[in-house]
């Protein structure tokens, strides 16, 4: 029997095919259009700076002028700007593509990822082929869908914090830690983590210990030395970063002058408990997957054995990924990204060995597989043609960036205009657009060669108002001297 042919019989390929339409209708569909999430913007638009070579690894650069009082971007570490960069080195820097390519690729390495532990929890044995199950329920949280059609920080450190587990499980699964490459490469893993957002990517140092907790594979002992051991590769590596000059004082910039004071003076919620509340409701689509599934098998009476150890593994590991999120007031739903792929494997360890029967009784039934082989194809190609006819149409900020695209017709290039107060301090979204499409930067002062309102908001006598279309703001040119 050919490959071909065995890809096309294997019982699990209709749930394959499926899971590729369920990302493509939920994802690719939304992720191909224009307009983007604030956040999304402003790193798309550093990253496509450094491309162009304006800034440093180091020292990236949102606009030419400064944001928060500094010259240079230090929001978070710069790793994924970095990273980010390559892809408009690639795939250009004056088109709406590359940021989403991006994120494309990295939920494609998380998904690989996923699917990669999976079968290292199954190694050898039938239920390693449901590879494609935590990462449809993976897929079909809401926060997973919304996160990686905005370009967030979280989706490349989640990356990161997956592959640390993977190579942390594969590191234990042997008994020889220290000895592994892949303890070390799980080190790395975290460290890489961290260069992405900070502190909320280090939570998988903690995996020895909850490995020892749940799975018992390895003594107390070993998971304190290992774990001691990864804290140890870890501060090593950091120390000696920070004997560059650059990297300790954009490192200090980022935790004292940024993390720290945001955590202080910017907080989002006042609850504590805010993040329970999103961990819950962005999970119900894969819960209540779960529920309905361990209701049949308990209506049929299958048989459902449930590895305890790898369940509770994956669940705690999932909540110190997001529970330590409640020590500040600076919470949102997408914080906790780099969690839900543990959950999901959680969740999907819950409900794989009744659904291997269940695959078995569709597996004798050739009729059933076949129709639903075809809906599965008929579902992922009218998703990719979908796709591809939205691609490129305005999805959010119409009228934004409507305006947007009227102006770089208008103002060259790399340019400062002027704008009013509320402009500049109170519409970052439009801001952000316009240094990331148009390289042009804003200022409070009305002495450029251009100048932005809004509607009928007053301007110096010495603009006179263009003729430009705009919907939401106007455009005014400094008058011509007598």
């Amino acid at each position: 029997m050919g490959f071909l042919q065995k890809i096309f019989s294997g019982r699990q390929f209709p749930f394959i095919v499926l899971t590729m339409a369920v990302v493509v209708w939920l994802l690719c569909i939304n992720l191909f259009q224009d307009g983007m999430f604030i956040d999304g913007i402003q790193y798309a638009a550093v990253a496509r700076n450094l491309a162009r070579g304006v800034g440093t690894f180091w020292n990236p650069v949102l606009a030419q002028n400064s944001v928060a009082g500094l010259n240079s971007f230090h929001e978070h570490p710069p790793l994924v700007f970095l990273i980010q960069s390559v892809f408009f080195k690639i795939f250009g820097l004056n088109n709406i593509y590359p940021e989403r390519i991006y994120c494309l690729f990295m939920f494609l390495l998380t998904a690989g990822l996923i699917a990669l532990i999976w079968r290292k929890l199954f190694e050898g044995q039938k239920t390693n082929q449901l590879w494609w199950l935590p990462v449809l329920m993976w897929a079909i949280m809401p926060i997973v869908f919304w996160a990686y059609t905005n370009d967030i920080q979280e989706n490349t450190m989640g990356v990161f914090t997956t592959a640390a587990v993977y190579f942390f499980l594969c590191a234990a699964s042997t008994g020889r830690l220290f000895t592994s490459p892949n303890f070390y490469l799980g080190c790395i893993s975290v460290l890489l983590a961290g260069f992405c957002k900070g502190v909320p990517g280090l939570f998988p140092a903690g995996f020895f210990f909850i490995y020892w907790l749940t799975v018992r594979k390895i003594n107390f002992g070993k998971a304190v030395a290992a774990t001691m051991g990864a804290v140890a590769v870890l501060a090593i590596i950091v120390w000696l970063v920070l004997q560059n000059s650059s990297a300790n004082e954009a490192l200090h910039t980022w935790f004292f002058g940024r993390m720290l004071k945001r955590i202080s003076d910017d907080h989002t919620e006042n609850n504590h408990f805010y993040i329970l509340i999103g961990l819950f409701t962005e999970q119900i689509p894969p819960l209540i997957m779960m529920v309905v599934a361990l209701l049949i098998y308990k209506t049929q009476k299958l048989s459902n054995n449930i590895n305890r150890g790898n369940f509770a593994l994956f669940l705690l590991l999932g909540f110190s990924a997001s529970l330590p999120l409640m020590l500040t007031l600076v919470q949102r739903n997408f914080y906790f990204i780099p969690a839900l792929p543990m959950f999901a494997i959680a969740w999907a360890l819950l409900i794989a060995d009744g659904l291997n029967y269940r695959l078995d009784y569709l597996y004798q039934r050739p009729g059933l597989q076949t129709g639903l082989t075809r809906f599965a194809f008929i579902a992922l190609i009218a998703g990719i043609v979908t796709t591809i006819v939205l691609a490129g149409r305005v999805k959010r900020d119409k009228e934004m960036l409507h305006d947007v695209y009227t102006i770089q017709k208008l103002v060259p290039r790399n340019s400062f205009v002027g704008v009013t107060p509320d402009v500049m301090w109170m519409d970052w979204s439009f801001r952000c657009y316009m240094m990331r499409y148009d390289e042009i930067s804003f200022s409070d002062k009305d002495t450029c060669q251009y100048f932005i309102a809004g509607t009928n908001q007053p301007v110096s006598n010495k603009f006179i108002k263009t003729e430009a279309s705009l919907d939401k703001y106007q455009l005014y040119k400094l008058k011509a001297p007598r």
